[in-house]
């Protein structure tokens, strides 16, 4: 049946900012609490304005577990752009270059 094959890789979509933040949370705290951080956190704001994202996770974990959060998801998507990671970049240099370098659908910006 055509409709349940998957269609070719050169038409596959590519992840989202948010989507690979939200994988990120999942992978980090486990699908409950992930979906309990993503309540009170949207993760389409990463993609938005990925500062805000940044202090709502520190205002919502506290100064270290939001540092936990926001350093794990910076490496990670670092990894998924295959670029080096410093530790150094921030979150807001980690998503643009994910966006610039996997070609991810950038529309909810609101500097688009």
């Amino acid at each position: 049946m055509l409709s349940q094959e998957s269609p070719p890789k050169s038409i596959r979509r590519l992840p989202s900012i948010p989507t690979l933040v939200y994988a990120v949370l999942v992978r980090l705290l486990g699908r409950e609490r992930a979906e309990i951080l993503d309540f009170f956190v949207d993760s389409r704001l990463a993609a938005i304005d990925p500062d805000k994202y940044e202090q709502a996770v520190h205002g919502l974990l506290g100064e270290n577990g939001g540092r936990l959060i926001i350093t794990a998801l910076t490496s990670e998507l670092a990894r998924s752009a295959r670029v080096a990671h410093g530790g150094k970049e921030s979150l807001l240099t980690e998503v643009r270059t994910v966006e610039k370098t996997l070609g991810c659908p950038s529309e909810t910006r609101a500097d688009a």
